[in-house]
């Protein structure tokens, strides 16, 4: 796990490698970006909410192969994503990522996810969301999505969860 201070150091690089890879001048506004991005993660989140709250055991798609088909993640996550599955298979069990990234949790609370706020974050924007369970001294609905442009899409590239010790999933990952 890692210590408050090496996450604020993770995610403070993660916004300087962004301001060093995607040059401003080509980029649409960030009004513009930031209404496609609620538009287009809503809908998303909608579509992923409603295979989860069904119950429907014979829809059984995890967060990884539905942000895969819905071309939602960066390409280092991707690989990321795939390195862990190649462990889970040597292993013959689970790899690293043992919950469901989208909903940080192994098992909804009955409602969908909700975007709570976004945010321009150097050239990347930053998503809150809320997942709708319960806080307490352990564990905080709400977490971050970190957001780049990928090939003129926007595409998740890390994310931030609010445990104790604010663990990142390419951290959890690696």
């Amino acid at each position: 796990m890692h210590t408050r201070n090496h996450a604020g150091i993770v995610v403070a690089l993660l916004a300087v490698s962004l301001l060093a890879v995607f040059p401003r001048g080509a980029q649409a506004s960030d009004e513009e970006d930031k209404q496609r991005i609620m538009q287009v993660y809503s809908a998303k989140f909608a579509q992923y909410s409603k295979i989860f709250l069904s119950n429907d055991l014979s829809a059984d798609v995890g967060a990884v192969d539905f942000s895969r088909k819905n071309d939602m993640i960066s390409s280092p996550l991707k690989a990321l994503f795939a390195k862990d599955a190649a462990r889970a298979k040597r292993s013959g069990g689970m790899g690293k990522l043992d919950f469901d990234f989208l909903l940080n949790g192994q098992d909804n609370c009955g409602v969908p996810l909700r975007i709570v706020s976004l945010e321009k974050a150097g050239n990347g924007y930053v998503m809150k969301i809320n997942n709708g369970c319960k806080k307490d001294k352990d564990y905080d609905p709400e977490y971050q999505l970190l957001l780049v442009n990928e090939a003129g899409k926007w595409v998740i590239d890390d994310a931030v969860y609010f445990l104790p010790d604010k663990t990142t999933l390419q951290g959890i990952l690696k």
